[in-house]
């Protein structure tokens, strides 16, 4: 591992464990140097990763702080409807053929784990999803009891290598009878549905979890505030 690298990841590991508080500052060039042994320019681009990765910003005649953003925020199903029901169920640990790698972009790893998700609000199904997460970011076996009671999202904040960072979503229409992975039991009167791609990524920008969650038409609505920089 190179010098700038390991500064990288020293640095990621006191943003993540909240090492670091709200309003204070990471450690300044020359503690760095002292503590690695080095010259300025590995922990110079060190922070110009982090700053590049979007995970510090700088305070001009402070040093550079964990960057915190109040729009866009990543929250869990159960957040955003917390009268809703999630049920989950695992199909266990599967093998990525080269078709299902390009889709889910699990491109460096063998294995991984899939959940099938009904969510349902006022009993009836709201959201179908399909999830694959990465097998080599598990830090503990899947627990499916704990998923149903806490959900996802919660099993990904305890159980994985690193913290969850950031989601990119694409979301497109589409015909039901174009839809290979399900039978045609779910959703039954529907023509067409609403599908959201969306991936899951860490601090140090691993896949987490690709997944595709469908929609009926009239169950669809985005809201979102832009903001010009």
């Amino acid at each position: 591992m190179k010098k700038w690298q390991a500064i990288y990841e020293y640095l990621i590991g006191l943003i993540h464990n909240n090492i670091i508080k709200d309003g204070e500052c990471l450690p300044s060039e020359n503690n760095l140097k002292v503590k690695f042994k080095c010259s300025v320019q590995p922990i110079r681009k060190a922070y110009f990763k982090l700053k590049e990765d979007k995970l510090i910003t700088s305070l001009q005649g402070k040093g550079y702080i964990p960057y915190k953003e109040s729009t866009n925020v990543l929250l869990s199903f159960s957040e955003l409807f917390p009268n809703a029901i999630s049920k989950y169920k695992y199909l266990g640990k599967i093998s990525l053929t080269k078709d299902l790698k390009i889709k889910t972009n699990f491109l460096y790893e063998n294995f991984v784990h899939k959940i099938i998700v009904k969510r349902f609000i006022d009993n009836e199904l709201f959201i179908y999803q399909i999830s694959y997460i990465s097998d080599y970011l598990l830090k503990t076996i899947i627990d499916i009891d704990l998923i149903n009671k806490k959900g996802l999202m919660h099993f990904f904040n305890n159980c994985l290598k690193y913290k969850i960072n950031y989601s990119v979503k694409q979301i497109i229409t589409l015909k039901k009878e174009d839809i290979k992975d399900w039978n045609n039991n779910i959703f039954v009167n529907e023509d067409n549905l609403i599908l959201d791609k969306g991936m899951l990524f860490t601090l140090t920008q691993d896949l987490v979890e690709y997944r595709e969650s469908y929609y009926k038409f009239k169950n669809f609505k985005w809201s979102f505030i832009e903001y010009y920089k």
